[in-house]
């Protein structure tokens, strides 16, 4: 094969006449280069001129070659500087010929042989088989660093070289120092094979590990949890929920407190975490995420301060002295085309709601009492029974109309508690009490859209008994 580089000057010793350096596509390549000797001759050393240039990664491999056998000598690869370098031949190697392996310009520039011409009659030594020893290679994760070939051999002349089966998994490459590295490039599995060629001491030699590469695993990242200050609270408080919310879309935000005479906690049925109100004190309350694959764990605490309840003479919640005074259902009359009516509201029962149904005209309607001729009743305090439901941009209210035609809404009802009883103002929901008792009453009326509380108790004191009108 012409790859455009002359190697004649090989075979003179005249150092002012050296094979050129080409540097044209045809000569990047591994090609045998044979230089045929004169007679046949039996080896016992080479002297290779070393000009310039080091090519330690591809380095030119020389071979004696008798006939159709060939036999490895050794590698060349330019360490040395402007001087010949020896390289000795073991044993009785015959040659008629030197073949250079070689890439490129990685070459000597001159090539001496020496030894005895013509065949010997020393009978050759037979080549001992070299044991090549390759320890199993330890499972490796994507993105683990690169990693040594450390094979040995019996065969302590002839350089170890290795291949992988797999270059997408595992890929192997010499260093500039001559050692092996294998580098780890995806998930998989792939046989790395360790080799020697052979020489004239030594037969050929191999040996192969199987290596599996695992995919990484996913970085975790640190969520961040954000958990509000918590107002302070007092004695008697109703219970409330617990807020937190975290980047973590994934894991659930659990609580814990740290003093439950002050501040219990506990999540309902729903998954909504609550937090009651048990003494005075003080309590740290803390939101807590477990770790996953994808989040490390997190966690937020808020102290939480709960005073004592008044000690006054006056009850912290006012409590009425009327009489719980049962509604006549049949005396509610609803401004719309409501399939069923609110008597669920009155009838003792807070398992129990109002379900007016759908395909009303007006949406959002009134419902009146009307007082009876001669009736007449003061109104003290309202508790309204939070079931289940929230309406806070579309509440329901309770108004009274007077004798002289004027409405005073007494009750606003948001929902949102659940399953407890609520006072007339959403701020306070734990006081039934009105500040000042509502008389002179014509009707009572209530607005509502859908959502209802699930039981309605009106303290009222009845100042006049009425009768129907006749």
């Amino acid at each position: 094969m012409n790859t455009g580089q002359d190697y004649s000057p090989w075979l003179d010793d005249n150092l002012s006449n050296m094979v050129q350096n080409y540097w044209m596509p045809a000569n990047f390549q591994y090609i045998d280069v044979t230089l045929k000797l004169a007679k046949t001759t039996t080896l016992s050393r080479l002297s290779l001129f070393d000009y310039q240039g080091i090519f330690t990664d591809k380095p030119a491999t020389i071979y004696a070659q008798y006939g159709t056998q060939r036999t490895l000598l050794g590698t060349f690869d330019g360490a040395q500087y402007n001087v010949y370098v020896d390289l000795a031949v073991s044993g009785t190697v015959l040659a008629d010929a030197i073949v250079v392996n070689k890439y490129c310009n990685n070459i000597p520039m001159k090539i001496k042989v020496f030894g005895k011409a013509g065949t010997t009659t020393t009978t050759p030594t037979t080549p001992a088989a070299a044991v090549v020893t390759f320890a199993a290679l330890p499972a490796k994760t994507v993105g683990d660093v690169p990693f040594a070939l450390g094979a040995t051999s019996t065969n302590a002349v002839t350089p170890i070289t290795y291949t992988s089966s797999n270059a997408s998994v595992v890929s192997v490459a010499a260093t500039t120092g001559g050692t092996w590295q294998a580098t780890v490039v995806g998930a998989g599995t792939a046989t790395i094979t360790a080799s020697q060629a052979a020489s004239s001491s030594y037969l050929a030699a191999s040996a192969a590990q199987s290596i599996t590469v695992q995919a990484a695993l996913p970085v975790q990242v640190a969520p961040l949890l954000s958990f509000s200050a918590l107002a302070t609270k007092t004695v008697g408080d109703a219970a409330f929920t617990l807020l937190a919310s975290s980047t973590n879309l994934l894991t659930p935000i659990t609580y814990t407190s740290s003093n439950p005479s002050v501040v219990s906690v506990a999540a309902n049925a729903a998954g909504i975490w609550k937090a009651t109100v048990a003494g005075a004190g003080t309590a740290t309350i803390t939101a807590s995420q477990a770790a996953t694959s994808l989040f490390l764990a997190a966690s937020a605490t808020q102290a939480i301060t709960v005073q004592p309840a008044a000690t006054t003479t006056t009850p912290t919640t006012p409590v009425s002295t009327a009489s719980k005074i049962p509604l006549v259902a049949s005396r509610w009359y609803q401004l719309t085309n409501a399939p069923n009516g609110i008597a669920p509201l009155f009838d003792g029962s807070t398992t129990t709601g109002a379900t007016i149904g759908w395909g009303k005209i007006i949406a959002t309607y009134d419902s009146y009492y009307a007082l009876q001729p001669g009736e007449a009743i003061s109104l003290e305090s309202i508790k309204l029974y939070d079931g289940d439901g929230t309406n806070p941009n579309d509440p329901m209210t309770l108004s009274v109309i007077t004798n002289t035609g004027q409405r005073i809404p007494v009750a606003t009802f948001t929902g949102g508690q659940k399953d407890v009883w609520v006072g007339p103002d959403p701020n306070q929901p734990s006081v039934y009490k009105l500040g000042t008792p509502i008389s002179n009453i014509r009707f009572l009326v209530i607005t509502a859209s859908w959502a209802y509380p699930t039981e309605i108790e009106l303290a009222l004191r009845h100042l006049r008994r009425g009768h129907p009108a006749g």
